[in-house]
């Protein structure tokens, strides 16, 4: 996986002459990161009593860790390799960060769109029966509205920008963001994890 952080950051401009912080420094923080995440066990009482944060956090980046570097193979991996609630709670957890930071349309756009058809039953899975109901809204939105959402969607930064324009799915983000203040998700996420901690304990 340090081939795919080197690249994301060398992309987002971590280059070794033009900042304060090396390239090689962030890199090594990146590898030691990976390895606190490799080495913490998943018992049952680090499960019952971390923060939620903390706990869904680490177990998405402890399966982030284990995706092929092949990105090509990583959708077959959470489809095949995950049980069922890691796989609910790593795609649950990229459909948040979507929206968080470009909202549904992002969301649709981006490789994680795949997993729109099965959301819903994910988020009722691990109880957020609301943002389930959201999500079921927003699919049956986007199949409506298919061609005028995606008509500016070129594959150029001026493309996207221009497809929130008008866009039906702006309206949904806002019920994301109010229905997050009221119960956030990663407590839905956390409680279900310590409700069916099997599912993530290592031996």
């Amino acid at each position: 996986m340090k081939a795919i952080w080197t690249k994301i950051l060398r992309n987002v401009g971590f280059k070794n002459a033009k900042s304060d912080i090396s390239f090689d420094e962030i890199s090594n923080s990146i590898d030691d990161y990976n390895l606190q995440v490799n080495d913490t066990v998943l018992s049952p009482e680090l499960i019952a009593n971390s923060d939620p944060f903390d706990l869904v956090y680490l177990i998405f980046n402890k399966i982030f860790n284990e995706l092929p570097e092949d990105y090509t193979k990583q959708s077959q991996y959470i489809m095949q390799d995950l049980n069922e609630g890691q796989r609910a709670i790593y795609i649950t957890w990229l459909w948040e960060g979507e929206i968080n930071n470009g909202g549904f349309n992002q969301f649709y756009a981006n490789p994680s769109g795949q997993y729109a058809a099965i959301l819903p039953d994910l988020l009722l899975n691990i109880g957020a029966n609301s943002f389930a109901e959201l999500m079921v809204r927003s699919n049956i939105l986007y199949a409506k509205n298919i061609q005028s959402i995606t008509r500016h969607q070129n594959g150029t930064l001026e493309g996207f920008s221009k497809s929130y324009e008008d866009n039906p799915l702006n309206g949904l983000d806002k019920r994301f963001y109010d229905l997050n203040e009221k119960n956030g998700l990663i407590n839905y996420q956390a409680n279900f994890i310590r409700t069916n901690a099997s599912l993530f304990v290592q031996e």
